[in-house]
């Protein structure tokens, strides 16, 4: 039996027929010595409809993120979520089935949205925080390190990071 090759094999397929309404994707590969970290920087310079997926992320085929929208390495976005516009979904962070997140969210790293779980456009979900299954989170809020969200959230609540002893 031959050994696998160390070469990256891919295929390049363009759509048959583009379909209106959907934003372009650009995934970010990288070269030897090199991470997925490397290229994200250039981001900010490319057109802000783009949806940009860094190649260990795990987006659903069957999950919809909006254009602008920035899904890290090491992020899951599963089946039935929807992610709004110009959001970041950070590294390691966990979007389950039928989430729905607004436009301009941010969802730190590790942070854990639950299935059924809807955050509203502009907020703010810290590092290490997780989202019990659906909960509504109101426009605004900001929900610090390391809480865990287990009641609905008016617009405009904040919740510190939590204090735990080192």
């Amino acid at each position: 039996m031959k050994p696998a090759s160390p070469a990256l094999v891919h295929k390049f397929l363009r759509p048959r027929r583009p379909t209106p309404g959907r934003p372009p994707g650009l995934f970010l590969l990288h070269g030897r010595g090199a991470d997925e970290d490397d290229l994200l920087g250039f981001a900010e310079y490319f057109d802000d409809r783009l949806v940009i997926v860094s190649p260990r992320a795990h987006v659903s085929k069957h999950a919809k993120v909006g254009a602008g929208t920035i899904v890290m390495h090491g992020a899951v976005v599963n089946a039935g979520a929807v992610v709004g516009r110009n959001c970041i979904i950070n590294s390691q962070a966990l979007v389950e089935h039928d989430a729905v997140i607004a436009d301009h969210c941010h969802v730190a790293t590790a942070a854990a949205i639950n299935s059924g779980v809807h955050i509203g456009a502009g907020t703010f979900i810290g590092s290490n925080s997780s989202v019990r299954q659906c909960i509504n989170i109101g426009e605004r809020c900001l929900i610090g390190m390391g809480q865990r969200v287990l009641a609905d959230c008016e617009a405009g609540t904040c919740m510190p990071p939590t204090k735990r002893p080192l």
